[in-house]
């Protein structure tokens, strides 16, 4: 489930332990620097990304290959209200290659993200309507494929249901953390696992401001998002219908946030993250 879709799409894109059995550091700074994720495949490395922070908000991510050559990066730009407006992607050589850009409405809600390459080879438009029923269409033409969509909001102001031609392709069950407990989808049901102990020092959802609906927007998907919605620490994702276990061990400093965080599928590490603060 943890596509590490938003660390794809915007440049980054975060002996085991139980879930219960967090270790802990004497490292107590909290304001984050710096994240740097390795990428496994059968246990060797092929990527590697470092995601660099100001004022707690993503500012340049940089790629670099098994050989710790740079491939190309991102930078993330924002508002005077600190929102999540552009995403522009760099060549090893500094050239743009693309530009996300993010437009808002008066509530703070997303209504279009615009994906455009300056040689417009590629183009992807997504565009929202908001109304008064509590639902949210959305309509992206990618290249003149065209995709329409149904996202439903919840008496929380979360979005729990995701609807395209007429099937329900994802439902969302919430704690009263708003946290993903469960999530449906026609092929699978998935169980979420949280740590009794720490958090992530930020939330991804916040750079796109207050509104928790925005994540999911940008995503145009509510199953990518799941990983994102909350700050708390997932320990553990089962599915109810196929033998798939995900795992996810964390080492926490004495404020509860992780200096590092190792993902497994079916016992195989395919992710770690390694926290620096200052």
């Amino acid at each position: 489930m943890n596509k590490l879709c938003l660390a794809l799409h915007i440049g980054f894109l975060m002996g085991a332990c139980s879930p219960e059995e967090n270790e802990f550091s004497h490292n107590n700074a909290t304001t984050l620097i710096k994240i740097e994720q390795r990428k496994f495949e059968r246990g060797v490395l092929y990527e590697k990304t470092i995601m660099e922070f100001e004022n707690n908000k993503p500012k340049l991510n940089s790629f670099y290959d098994d050989e710790d050559e740079l491939l190309y990066t991102t930078e993330w730009k924002y508002s005077e209200d600190h929102d999540l407006t552009s995403i522009q992607s760099y060549s090893s050589e500094g050239v743009l290659k693309s530009e996300v850009k993010i437009t808002y409405d008066e509530l703070k809600r997303i209504i279009k993200i615009a994906t455009e390459r300056p040689d417009k080879m590629y183009f992807n438009l997504i565009k929202f309507t908001h109304n008064s029923d509590h639902t949210i269409i959305s309509e992206a033409n990618m290249n003149g494929f065209e995709i329409t969509k149904t996202f439903e909001i919840n008496g929380d102001g979360l979005i729990y249901k995701e609807i395209e031609e007429g099937e329900v392709k994802v439902l969302a069950e919430y704690d009263n953390n708003a946290s993903v407990i469960t999530s449906t989808s026609p092929n699978d049901i998935y169980d979420y696992t949280y740590s009794k102990k720490g958090s992530f020092p930020f939330s991804f959802n916040k750079i796109f401001g207050a509104n928790p609906i925005n994540i999911v927007l940008f995503h145009n998907s509510l199953a990518f998002s799941m990983d994102y919605l909350s700050p708390r620490l997932i320990t553990r994702v089962t599915s109810k219908l196929c033998p798939i276990v995900e795992k996810y061990v964390y080492m926490l400093n004495e404020n509860g946030f992780p200096l590092s965080k190792k993902e497994y599928y079916q016992g195989e590490v395919q992710n770690e993250f390694y926290y620096t603060y200052e």
